[in-house]
């Protein structure tokens, strides 16, 4: 099959035209360069797991066997909650045997003996106490006029209401 940018005018057959049509348009009107399979990957356990019908496939070794779409840890930016990078288990202990560590026991590699505490705070308050003002409950509601328009200013909320509830 031609290719798209041979299709066009004389003059507009530049390479950087020809290295703009190949990045977009020909990936667009090519044919894919696909395989098709008929292979399981993932874990083999659970209900619906039968290992005498099931065609799982089979991997170069015996980590990427066991550990097929296995996340190990996930990194986000926090301010905008976008996911920056992800490894797979299989790529963590790949990394540990290529710094010449063991991985033979993997209870004694990621075991620990303590445990993360995550009390249920809002943690912008916390660390942030003196940004805020803290004030006890059951304060009296304070009404503040803006001409024609009362705005009742509770505890958390704020209401463009009347004091007669219009």
């Amino acid at each position: 099959m031609a290719k798209v940018s041979s299709k066009l005018p004389e003059f507009l057959q530049n390479p950087k035209l020809k290295n703009f049509f190949d990045g977009t348009v020909e990936q667009a009107f090519s044919k894919a360069d696909n395989e098709k399979v008929t292979e399981w990957i993932g874990r083999k356990y659970g209900t619906y797991y039968n290992p005498f019908k099931d065609n799982y496939k089979q991997e170069s070794n015996s980590l990427r066997q066991n550990y097929q779409l296995e996340t190990t840890a996930t990194l986000k930016d926090p301010a905008s909650l976008v996911t920056t990078d992800s490894i797979f288990f299989n790529e963590a202990l790949d990394y540990v045997v290529n710094e010449n560590g063991r991985i033979n026991n993997q209870n004694r590699l990621f075991g620990q003996k303590y445990y993360t505490y995550s009390p249920p705070i809002d943690y912008d308050k916390f660390l942030n106490y003196e940004n805020y003002y803290w004030y006890v409950f059951n304060l009296a509601d304070v009404w503040i006029s803006l001409g024609v328009i009362t705005i009742l200013w509770d505890s958390f909320f704020l209401s463009g209401k009347t004091p007669d509830g219009v």
